[in-house]
């Protein structure tokens, strides 16, 4: 009888924490939110995603050969992700195209690149 007992009890508390993993959502995987696709053309459109750009932006991603690459950028709670061709980037990152990134006074709203 104390077997059953200790077999039940184990049981009930197997069952009872694979409820709980299940309901926190524990091993689900849920497609983020807010997530804007754009080419950098549109990105460096607005100045304020262009000042997010460069501040969470560093050019070593470029080290590797591709035709293009996609970035992710985070600004006023949406995640951007902005692709452009490796020539494009390299022009991006250059000092003589874009000079200092703007002040953050004259950023714009998200809506304008949303559809």
């Amino acid at each position: 009888m104390k077997t059953l007992k200790s077999a039940f009890i184990a049981v009930l508390l197997t069952f009872s924490v694979v409820g709980i993993a299940k309901s926190d959502g524990f091993g689900t995987l849920k497609p983020p939110k807010n997530v804007i696709y754009v080419s950098l053309q549109q990105a460096v459109q607005n100045p304020g995603l262009l000042f997010a750009m460069k501040q969470q932006l560093d050019p070593g991603f470029l080290s590797t050969n591709q035709q293009s690459y996609t970035v992710s950028v985070n600004y006023q709670h949406y995640r951007f992700m902005i692709t452009g061709t490796y020539e494009e980037w390299k022009l991006f990152f250059s000092p003589l195209k874009w000079g200092p990134p703007p002040i953050e006074s004259g950023i714009k709203k998200v809506s304008s690149l949303i559809d």
